[in-house]
């Protein structure tokens, strides 16, 4: 296959390290073997809605200058990146402010920074940072400073830890009280994982996110939302694993909030343009890789449409018999091919939970 034959720097690099999906275990062995084995679960509340408002807001203060006052009437396409870090690791916040359909960069502008730990308080604000001109900032989680970005480590705002769960943040532009948000999910090294395509895959259209540019809602899949739920249900938190453009973040958000999907963390390219074909594979690869080493795990379950998908959930050694693809007419690597959810809701509803 033409992907396999190039399938990039980032798959040799992690075979190397000898990266190794999750195993099954028998609990066929009784009592004992049982008990062993719910010991080593991980809770299953984990996931937790969020939808706390801001306190009162300062009235806008406005924007100096006719570079800010010109882009900021623009549609504000802020987005904050979504995290997924083991307990105890320290935890880097970012977020891009800009505007209008050119993504004009906001540079040098305080952002308020508020947070809600656990999604079960209200949002206080715990800092403030200053918008990057281009490279100001080295990179991290290997998003290039491109200007109009904060990169804030929270221990130098006085949160040196999070608790396992989900821990809103919102960020908020003192000039116009435009704002973004990004969710942290704090796991235990346990925890099961699912990560999803979602172009194609949850929805019914590769060009999903054209339509959502002209103000359209791209369809999803029949059942897909339901056979996300299950598997949520069972325990395994979710991966949103998206090659599409950065500023297309706060709107994949929304369409999948607004279709039923299950809560989960949202990552896309940090380009314009987003990725396919190798620079997709390289993308994909390179997001499970950098997972894989700040968690120490590898996803269970995967789920995809594509070559790419293939070629990239190969690469980070996610067992194949756990790799599954809708409407891909190709060689699936031992993955496995399905045309309807049903199909994933039939294979997974009698499951065993993975959490307790």
């Amino acid at each position: 296959m033409m992907f396999q034959k190039k399938a990039s720097f980032a798959a040799a690099m992690i075979l190397t390290f000898g990266l190794s999906a999750a195993c099954g275990r028998d609990e066929s062995a009784g009592t004992s073997a049982t008990s062993a084995l719910t010991s080593e679960l991980p809770s299953c509340q984990l996931a937790t809605a969020c939808s706390q408002a801001l306190p009162q807001l300062p009235s806008p203060k406005g924007f100096s200058g006719l570079y800010k006052k010109f882009i900021t009437k623009g549609k504000p396409l802020h987005r904050g990146r979504d995290l997924i870090v083991a307990s105890g690791a320290p935890i880097w916040i970012q977020a891009k402010f800009s505007y209008g359909i050119v993504d004009a960069d906001l540079h040098k502008e305080p952002i308020d920074i508020y947070l809600s730990q656990g999604c079960n308080s209200g949002l206080k604000k715990i800092g403030q940072a200053i918008t990057s001109n281009d490279n100001d900032n080295p990179a991290v989680d290997d998003v290039k400073d491109t200007g109009g970005r904060i990169y804030v480590n929270l221990a130098d705002l006085g949160i040196k830890s999070l608790p396992v769960g989900r821990h809103r943040v919102v960020f908020v532009v003192p000039g116009d009280n435009t704002t973004a948000e990004l969710y942290i999910t704090v796991v235990d090294p346990r925890q099961k994982i699912v990560v999803s395509d979602i172009d194609g895959t949850l929805t019914e259209s590769e060009l999903a996110a054209a339509v959502d540019v002209f103000g359209g809602s791209a369809k999803a899949h029949a059942g897909a939302p339901e056979a996300l739920q299950i598997l949520k249900n069972k325990g395994y938190e979710i991966i949103y694993l998206t090659a599409r453009a950065e500023w297309f973040g706060a709107g994949t958000r929304k369409w999948l909030r607004e279709h039923g999907f299950p809560l989960g963390t949202l990552r896309t390219t940090n380009s314009k343009i987003g990725a396919t074909g190798q620079p997709a594979i390289d993308y994909k690869t390179r997001e499970l890789v950098n997972f894989y080493y700040a968690t120490g795990i590898t996803p269970t379950i995967a789920l995809g449409n594509k070559e790419t998908d293939v070629v990239a959930y190969g690469a980070v050694n996610i067992e194949p018999q756990n790799t599954f693809f809708i409407n891909l007419d190709k060689d699936l690597a031992g993955g496995v091919g399905f045309s309807e959810y049903d199909f994933i809701t039939q294979t997974f509803k009698d499951s065993p939970k993975v959490c307790i």
